[in-house]
């Protein structure tokens, strides 16, 4: 499902709020590199939007009390997101450049 960069603020917020206590990976598919995973498991801390940073994916330590990393996507272009009930199981985010980061989300157990 796309989502209207109009949208962008709103849903990414309303996103984080759902997907407390989520774990999420961070994998950048770009041609230069190939496929990087940046982060892998580790706990949802806040996914926003900002029009003149980008969107950021911000992960904490496994009691959710320390930001670990924050990985930002400076010039999308597009999000699109999986097609089920509840909270998406994954986010696409393509930049201008074609680089395209995927965000799985995970329910932890």
């Amino acid at each position: 499902m796309q989502i209207e960069q109009s949208r962008w603020s709103d849903y990414l917020a309303e996103l984080t709020r759902h997907a407390e206590g989520y774990d999420v990976t961070v994998e950048v598919l770009g041609s230069d590199l190939g496929d990087q995973i940046e982060v892998r498991r580790a706990r949802l801390a806040e996914l926003a939007f900002d029009p003149r940073e980008g969107i950021a994916v911000a992960v904490s330590d496994p009691a959710g009390h320390e930001e670990l990393l924050r990985h930002v996507i400076a010039a999308p272009a597009s999000v699109e997101t999986t097609d089920e009930p509840g909270v998406p199981g994954a986010l696409l985010v393509e930049q201008d450049d074609g680089t395209k980061t995927l965000v799985r989300l995970i329910p932890t157990a």
